[in-house]
């Protein structure tokens, strides 16, 4: 799911921050969904040799994706180079487990939410196993967050307008209580299995973010011949271009510009003169930095004011937002969780 800096009206500073506030206003009236700190695993119903069953789809354009990981595919789609062994291979063969036993008592459900007819509807939804990421839950359940539809399509991108042939993933409007029925079918079976089933967490804002804390704060970057200091705020007035599909050379590694690998160096105060080669590179390498600073700290300020069902925003992976004022895909807000992920096994 989009960060507010993958949006295609997210260019500069400027549009970035606006971004965040009009995120916190639409969260006021219109509440958010809880981003639970799980592990994506969605999955759609396949017809395979003659016969109806649940399979795995994380969304690539890998052949097994294509055609639907099952359970036997499970070894083969998520190996590891290293020989370990990945934990989508447990944890998806649970899902698949659960979903194609409770298969005969969803065949109603599934036809109401034109899931048996079309294959390539996708159940979005994400599995905790009480600490399957970096947030420990202390119990085990899968969220489905609501339905997608993934096609095949060719389109520019609406940063360099350069052909991309990618999967695309969009929402689907559905009948919501046929939705709610599913889990209900399905949470026997779950519970036999030591997992409870959500549908999608909603979110209450408590109090207006305080994004004049976050922008007033100073950081540094670290050059061979200077310091330069800063506020979040001055960086961001700074921030010309988002180089999303930037790619530069650190320490010889190539890497995107904004990617974490940039954020951490600079953020833990290397030198950007002993890192990066070219002034080009440099550049790309600063404008990377205050991208990720900013969705971190302005992201961080809006999850605090939120709470939820299941506790406040910000000790689950962020909210997702849904507004088309705003952009329209719908993106996610994560603060500090934007690393969190670097510490998972999947």
């Amino acid at each position: 799911m989009a960060h507010p800096f993958n949006l295609s009206n997210v260019n500069d500073g400027k549009s970035l921050l606006d971004i965040f506030k009009k995120a916190a206003d639409s969260l006021e009236t219109t509440p958010g969904s809880i981003k639970i700190d799980g592990v994506n695993s969605s999955i759609r119903l396949i017809d395979l040799n003659g016969k109806k069953q649940f399979a795995m789809d994380r969304g690539s354009k890998m052949p097994l994706d294509i055609k639907g990981v099952t359970k036997n595919d499970l070894k083969d789609r998520f190996k590891k180079k290293d020989g370990s062994i990945h934990g989508m291979i447990a944890a998806g063969g649970e899902v698949l487990d659960m979903f194609n036993e409770a298969l005969p008592s969803l065949e109603g459900d599934l036809r109401k939410l034109g899931a048996w007819e079309d294959p390539n509807i996708l159940f979005n939804m994400e599995y905790v196993e009480g600490k399957t990421n970096v947030q420990d839950y202390g119990s085990n359940f899968i969220a489905i967050h609501g339905l997608n539809k993934v096609e095949m399509i060719n389109e520019p991108s609406a940063k360099t307008g350069k052909m991309l042939t990618k999967r695309f993933s969009t929402e689907l409007s559905y009948d919501k209580s046929a939705l709610q029925s599913l889990l209900d079918n399905l949470a026997p079976i779950a519970k036999k299995r030591g997992f409870e089933v959500y549908g999608s967490v909603p979110t209450e804002m408590t109090n207006k973010p305080n994004f004049n804390s976050a922008l007033s704060t100073n950081y540094t970057i670290k050059f061979n011949e200077e310091e330069k200091t800063q506020s979040l705020g001055a960086w961001l007035g700074e921030l010309n271009n988002i180089p999303e599909e930037v790619f530069i050379f650190m320490s010889g590694k190539k890497v995107g510009a904004v990617s974490k690998a940039v954020y951490i160096a600079l953020l833990q105060g290397e030198n950007v003169d002993e890192l990066f080669e070219s002034e080009e590179d440099k550049q790309s390498a600063i404008e990377g930095f205050t991208t990720y600073l900013a969705t971190e700290k302005l992201g961080d300020e809006v999850l605090k004011v939120l709470n939820s069902p299941m506790g406040s925003a910000d000790e689950h992976e962020g909210v997702v937002i849904r507004d088309d004022s705003i952009a329209s895909v719908p993106f996610k807000i994560t603060g500090k969780f934007i690393l969190g992920g670097m510490t998972s096994d999947f």
